[in-house]
């Protein structure tokens, strides 16, 4: 009787064990994180400074971590690597903690001074730590160039009488300016951002005006399957010439990008394409299936 005890209690704990170790086994599985995506403006809240920050819908991001200052976003080419952050309490900045390379970041500031920040990154990944400043941003008063003209031109002449009244801007004259830096590439690249983070913003209060799409028109290519993420063909190739031409862009360099538009369906064309249901009122899945089709122009 003793003996049937014994062999009971240790059956009963041998049991315990293997059952313990399995949990152990399973616990781990499922453990990567998966790309989040922003299907609805999302807003965070810092506590030092004590604003809100808005999440721009269709943004996608490998990490976002909401600390007291600031909010760090992990970015690569292969989740899609576009990002962008609305402030209409303090102007915003972005840092880097690797070399920069492979990202682009551009800033621009409302007439009502909402900061708009958005990050591109078309290449390798980073991470970027997005601070808030100590004040508003300052709207310009013209297309954000970096020439500054204002009063200092006033005493370019004699007739500096009638001059005087403006309101900082200097009226064109024929003198030549003076070149500043030469154009590069990448300032180039941060304008064409810039332009595309403007146009995103239209578009949005389009929408919320209850008035149309900015700017899409329809695609004369004849869409006839569905397509998703692995999918592979012209019609991939068309969709992402679409996209480009209409403000949702796929990339802004390189592959995907306008003129380099490739026939594979990856993260980046999902992106996009859910930026762009999202502007039409379809829900922002990045699947093009029929109701998509049809607003492109497509077959039904």
């Amino acid at each position: 009787m003793n003996k049937n005890g014994f062999f009971l209690r240790l059956r009963i704990k041998l049991l315990f064990v293997c059952f313990a170790a399995g949990i152990g086994f399973l616990l781990p599985i499922g453990a990567s994180a998966a790309p989040i995506t922003y299907n609805s403006d999302f807003t965070v809240s810092l506590t030092s400074p004590a604003i809100n920050l808005t999440i721009a819908s269709g943004s996608l991001a490998d990490s976002v971590t909401v600390n007291a200052g600031s909010v760090e976003v992990a970015l690569s080419q292969t989740t899609g690597g576009n990002f962008t952050v609305t402030s209409a309490s303090r102007g915003l900045t972005a840092g880097t903690t690797g070399s920069g390379v492979g990202g682009t970041v551009a800033l621009t500031c409302s007439s009502s001074q909402v900061q708009t920040l958005a990050i591109n990154q078309y290449a390798s990944s980073e991470t970027y730590t997005i601070t808030p400043t100590a004040s508003l941003c300052t709207a310009p008063a013209v297309a954000s160039t970096s020439t500054t003209s204002g009063g200092g031109s006033g005493g370019g002449g004699g007739g500096g009488g009638g001059g005087g009244g403006g309101s900082g801007f200097s009226a064109p004259v024929s003198t030549p300016t003076v070149p500043t830096a030469p154009v590069t590439v990448g300032s180039l690249q941060e304008q064409l951002n810039a332009l595309l983070v403007k146009l995103y913003a239209l578009q949005k209060q389009a929408r919320e005006q209850g008035g149309a799409s900015v700017g899409a028109s329809p695609s004369s290519f004849a869409f006839t399957r569905n397509l998703r993420a692995g999918s592979r063909g012209e019609d991939v190739r068309q969709l992402q010439i679409f996209l480009n031409n209409n403000g949702f862009p796929v990339a802004a360099s390189g592959p995907g990008s306008a003129g380099q538009e490739t026939a594979f369906f990856g993260n980046a064309t999902r992106a996009a394409l859910a930026r762009y249901q999202a502007s039409i009122g379809l829900p922002s899945t990045g699947f093009f299936g029929p109701l998509t089709r049809a607003k492109i122009g497509g077959s039904e």
